[in-house]
C-alpha cells in the first residue's frame, strides 16, 4: 500500500519525468535500498524523494495517509474538519489539526478564482464557521479551488491536489500565526 500511494504521488508530480528539486536535473538514479532517500541526482549529487519541495516534505506522516487526506478532502463539498481526519486516518488529533491547513494549501492560489454563474445562499453564508480574517485567504482558495473542479472525478480532484503541494511550503509557525 506504501508503495502504491508513493507510485501514485510520483505519477502525479512527475508526470514529464522525474526531475532533481534541487536543480531541475534529469540525471536521476535511483539509490536501491533508499537510504537516506529514494533518488539521487547525479547533477548535484543531492538525495531526494517525491516529498521533497511539498507541503508534505517534513511530514513523518506516510504518503497513503497524505493521499486519503487527499480523497476525503476533495469529495465532501465544505471539506473535513479536523475531527473527520483524526478519526478516519487514525492520526493523533494535533497530526490531523496540521495536515488540514497543508491540504488546504495545495488548492492552487494562482487559480483562486469563481468562474461561470455564482450564487450565494445568505443561510449557508450565514452559517460559516467562525474563523480569523487573517487565515480567510487560505479559506477562499479552498472553496474557490473546489469551485473550479467541481465537474471533475473525484480522481481528477485528488491528482489537482497532489499538483498543488508541489513547490509549496507551509511551515508550523505560519500556518498557527
Amino acid at each position: 500500500m506504501k508503495a502504491v500511494a508513493r507510485a501514485w504521488f510520483e505519477m502525479i508530480r512527475w508526470a514529464r519525468g522525474r526531475t532533481c528539486p534541487h536543480c531541475a536535473s534529469t540525471e536521476i538514479n535511483p539509490v536501491t535500498n533508499g537510504n537516506p532517500m529514494l533518488y539521487h541526482c547525479g547533477a548535484c549529487r543531492k538525495y531526494f524523494s517525491v516529498k521533497m519541495g511539498t507541503v508534505v516534505q517534513s511530514s513523518n506522516l506516510p504518503l497513503r495517509k497524505w493521499v486519503i487526506g487527499f480523497y476525503l478532502m476533495s469529495t465532501n463539498l465544505k471539506g473535513v474538519s479536523i475531527m473527520k481526519l483524526y478519526r478516519d486516518l487514525k492520526v493523533t488529533q494535533k497530526t490531523s489539526w496540521i495536515m488540514t491547513p497543508k491540504i488546504r494549501q495545495a488548492w492552487n492560489e494562482d487559480q483562486a478564482f469563481l468562474t461561470g454563474s455564482v450564487e450565494v445562499d445568505e443561510t449557508y453564508h450565514g452559517m460559516f464557521r467562525k474563523m480569523s480574517t487573517k487565515h480567510s485567504h487560505r479559506y477562499v482558495n479552498e472553496f474557490a479551488g473546489r469551485h473550479n473542479i467541481r465537474e471533475a472525478d473525484t480522481i481528477e480532484q485528488m491528482a489537482f491536489l497532489a499538483q498543488g503541494v508541489a513547490e509549496k511550503r507551509l511551515p508550523y509557525k505560519e500556518s498557527v500565526a
